[in-house]
């Protein structure tokens, strides 16, 4: 079926041909060609990773099945197609949940595996490739092979964030954690600027749990980066009450299924209203601030909420207008901090326009491959898709090796291959060389691949 693709920040958009099997012997016994081949997920990836120009892509929505559960050894198998809210719907009732996910219940395990995404608490707990334990992975001259860190450690390597290039996983073993409390203590910390939300971060990882920060950076008074700190802790108790789902008879938060196609589907056709200008951001920005700050007592959250907070705030993504956003995430080496600040806000300064969304979080972690991982903190921008915002990344994009900053490629669909060599050197000519390797024709090909030259 032809269907037009598009990347969640609309950057990228190509007619391809879609396929979307709903049984194993349509996908195994299928006499693939040379041709190339992408899997595709829930198809909410900001970057164009589960598509490309005259690429099959294969849709693995209908594989969605949990197959087995150990609650004793702490794991649980899945389809690769399964959503993280579908599975937040049913570990929760028996007190379990993942420590790892992204903040969007409609994303699926598979795609976390791809992309090995974060969460809020990657400081504690790491990245989504900390909670594999296997993965059952399909490629067509390679049959159907059983990874794990005691057979084929490095073939898992490349897969976990290896951007669907390896194959098309089916099936994965992930660790389950118990679920204290499906509720959390949430606090809104306020700071006066980039470098005091930088330090709060920092100070408050040995206190909480989860925590992110959001700062202002529309407006260049002397307000510019003031923001608040999210600070959350699990509580011991019961969960709370509240609007975004259910509270069965256990007292554990189920977070309804999220089953159909998203309200986050960037190929949906529908209204998208140009509000994220520069004349709008600084007084919506204004409005975000003072709602944020309003209450700085510790409130009760259920932990759906907390962990999913895109639910309800859809319309975000769409409010950038038809051209879409830009995003860029960057993991800036904990001790530079200081002097990267230095440079970075005269930079921001002199390009004079309003960032819409601007996000801190702590990482503690190691470098491999692709991976956006390391130890430090990740910094993230959204802008409005326009040349002088292209042209500010672009400068970014040079602070950024001054400072040994690594991008997230997972994020930012501009960024060149020229930039991501420098920033992850050994790691870049490491897993194209292994890749080759494993996968000779390149069957697994992307947009994204192609502008990374893998």
């Amino acid at each position: 079926m032809e269907s037009r693709l598009v990347s969640l920040d609309r950057f990228s958009a190509t007619e391809v041909a879609l396929e979307e099997p709903d049984r194993y012997r349509d996908l195994l016994d299928r006499p693939w060609t040379d041709g190339a081949l992408i899997a595709r997920g829930a198809g909410l990836s900001y970057v164009a990773a589960s598509f490309g120009q005259d690429v099959v892509s294969v849709g693995m929505r209908h594989f969605n099945r949990i197959l087995a559960l150990d609650t004793r050894a702490g794991w649980i198998e899945v389809e690769a197609g399964i959503t993280l809210g579908e599975l937040f719907a049913f570990l929760t009732p028996r007190k379990l949940f993942l420590p790892v996910q992204p903040g969007y219940p409609g994303i699926t395990v598979g795609g976390c595996i791809a992309l090995n995404v974060h969460g809020k608490n990657q400081f504690r707990d790491g990245t989504f490739r900390s909670q594999i334990l296997g993965i059952t992975l399909f490629h067509p001259d390679h049959g159907i092979l059983e990874l794990s860190e005691a057979r084929d450690p490095e073939i898992l390597e490349l897969t976990a964030g290896g951007m669907g290039l390896t194959g098309m996983v089916l099936r994965v073993r992930l660790k389950v954690a118990q679920l204290r409390s499906a509720s959390v203590r949430v606090r809104h910390i306020p700071v006066t600027s980039l470098a005091e939300a930088f330090a709060k971060v920092a100070q408050l990882t040995g206190e909480y749990d989860l925590l992110y920060s959001w700062n202002d950076l529309s407006a260049f008074d002397r307000n510019q980066g003031r923001g608040y700190v999210t600070a959350a802790r699990f509580l011991d108790e019961a969960g709370v009450r509240n609007k975004t789902g259910l509270q069965n008879e256990t007292g554990i938060r189920e977070f309804p299924k999220v089953t159909g196609r998203s309200k986050l589907d960037p190929c949906q056709k529908r209204f998208r209203p140009n509000l994220f200008n520069d004349v709008c951001m600084r007084p919506i920005n204004r409005i975000y601030h003072a709602l944020g700050t309003f209450d700085p007592r510790e409130r009760g959250v259920s932990l759906g909420q907390f962990l999913f907070p895109a639910v309800g705030r859809e319309f975000y993504f769409d409010w950038f207008g038809p051209p879409g956003f830009l995003e860029t995430q960057m993991l800036i080496p904990g001790e530079r901090i200081d002097a990267y600040l230095e440079d970075f806000i005269p930079l921001l300064r002199n390009h004079g326009r309003p960032v819409a969304l601007t996000t801190i979080k702590a990482f503690r972690g190691e470098r491999s491959l692709l991976n956006y991982d390391g130890s430090g903190f990740s910094f993230t921008l959204d802008v409005a898709n326009r040349p002088e915002n292209l042209a500010f990344f672009g400068n970014l994009d040079t602070l950024n090796g001054k400072f040994g900053v690594l991008s997230n490629l997972a994020k930012d669909s501009r960024l060149p291959v020229g930039v991501v060599r420098e920033q992850y050197g050994a790691g870049y000519d490491l897993f194209r060389k292994r890749l080759r390797e494993f996968d000779p024709k390149r069957r697994f090909v992307s947009s994204l691949s192609r502008r990374l030259e893998l």
